[in-house]
């Protein structure tokens, strides 16, 4: 079969010592998910090389993952994670089981609203008890580059070859599957942040960073995705302010301004040519004609008011929702889909992602997770205060992080595999580096066994 050349599935072994459960070649394990990321979904759903079935590759490693972190915690007697972090993972599952019980969800449902929400947290945990140097560190950043820098070429030839009749930018998704124009905009301006702060950091040259810059950027511009308008600027300004700026970083911030300034302007051209050219005007048409903006906040917007007025009705929905995967689609069929999805959309294709996760977890699971990123945040921002790799990291993910949030007003995020993993697992370096100096600074070893 096509795929077992793809994915090294020989790298996947579990003991059967005493230490059954482990996972050797933890690193080449998640080279393959990464790579998986960014092929299964184009394998399967564009050229229809493999099936279905395969692309739940990553889900697979997962749940291998979890029983490695717990034997290596184990066998190390240390776990280079914050405690609340733990507890928050152990609320949000609590309050997912509670909604369960209490919306008498079915097992189908159940088990895909699990899938949906739980498959990323052995990735952010991973870190924790995976010793990694920074070179490798290094290395898996220079992994997920190339794999980005690959979408140029395969835009291109989607937009001028592929598709070149069609009209609109949604099938201009690079290798991320079928029409996945705004997952691509949106993993494109999150990587930017990261290499971003590379610049800033001094860990990147000015002529490296412009040319690796517009190859990362370019393929953004051609799929019409008018959240790069908002979102672009933030790429610029917030590990500008973050970052600490000094008289030898001064020089680097003017240069990154006038990056901003050119590739607005290359994204303003490029949006304008192929919006003109379906709908006869550009985006300063679109934000100048009466009520036009106005009705596309509405239309991203309005439904989370009703979902407010929805839950506010029922104390049970207000605090814990419907259930996990209750107000979702499922790609299993029909039968599997959420008993409120129809009531939740409303006639429409999609739901952003701050309705559906209101919908199915209610208040409580909202905080939580508002927590959980706000604890990722505020470490982030200590890390970007060091000089080195992973201050560079630190200072990207304060942006990610942020821009996350935004993003999840338009957006179900929660089912792109592709931008979670990798979110949640860089996050989990994040922590990690954080807990670890906490260490080296003589405080106390909350994880000691």
């Amino acid at each position: 079969m096509i795929f077992s050349g793809i994915l090294p599935w020989n790298l996947i072994s579990i003991h059967t010592t005493s230490q059954c459960g482990i996972i050797n070649n933890m690193k080449l394990i998640i080279y393959a998910v990464i790579l998986s990321l960014f092929s299964l979904n184009w394998l399967c759903f564009k050229l229809q090389l493999i099936p279905r079935y395969v692309t739940w590759f990553p889900e697979l490693v997962s749940l291998l993952i979890l029983p490695y972190i717990i034997f290596t915690a184990v066998r190390k007697k240390s776990f280079n994670f914050s405690f609340k972090y733990i507890v928050c993972i152990l609320v949000f599952v609590l309050t997912m089981i509670l909604s369960f019980i209490l919306n008498s969800v079915s097992p189908g449902v159940m088990f895909s609203g699990m899938r949906i929400y739980l498959r990323y947290i052995p990735f952010f945990l991973l870190p924790a008890v995976w010793d990694i140097s920074e070179k490798e560190f290094k290395r898996l950043l220079i992994f997920i580059f190339v794999l980005m820098c690959v979408q140029l070429p395969v835009v291109l030839y989607q937009r001028f070859i592929k598709y070149s009749s069609s009209l609109s930018g949604d099938p201009m998704g690079g290798t991320l599957g079928a029409f996945t124009s705004g997952v691509l905009s949106v993993l494109i301006l999150l990587v930017l942040c990261v290499y971003i702060a590379l610049y800033l950091k001094n860990r990147i040259s000015f002529l490296p960073f412009i040319i690796g810059f517009f190859i990362l950027f370019l393929p953004a511009t051609m799929n019409e995705t008018k959240i790069t308008f908002v979102l672009l600027p933030f790429c610029f300004l917030i590990p500008s302010v973050v970052g600490k700026i000094n008289l030898r970083k001064t020089a680097r911030v003017f240069m990154l301004f006038l990056v901003m300034a050119v590739s607005m302007l290359v994204l303003k051209t490029v949006y304008d040519h192929f919006q003109v050219k379906r709908w006869g005007y550009g985006i300063t048409t679109f934000m100048e004609k009466k009520n036009r903006l106005k009705n596309y906040a509405d239309a991203r917007l309005n439904p989370v008011y009703r979902t407010l007025e929805k839950i506010s009705a029922d104390p049970v929905f207000f605090l814990f929702g419907v259930g996990a995967g209750n107000a979702s689609s499922s790609f299993s069929g029909e039968g599997m889909n959420g008993k409120y999805l129809q009531e939740m959309t409303q006639g429409r294709k999609v739901a952003a992602g701050v309705v559906i996760l209101a919908w199915e977890l209610g208040l409580v699971g909202l905080s939580t997770l508002f927590m959980l990123f706000l604890f990722i945040l505020t470490d982030a921002i200590k890390l970007s205060k060091a000089d080195n790799l992973y201050g560079a990291l630190g200072l990207g993910m304060v942006s990610v992080t942020l821009m996350f949030g935004v993003t999840s007003l338009y957006f179900n995020l929660a089912q792109v595999k592709v931008i979670n993993i990798v979110f949640w697992l860089f996050a989990g370096f994040v922590v990690r580096q954080v807990s670890l100096a906490a260490k080296r600074d003589n405080a106390p070893n909350e994880w000691a066994l």
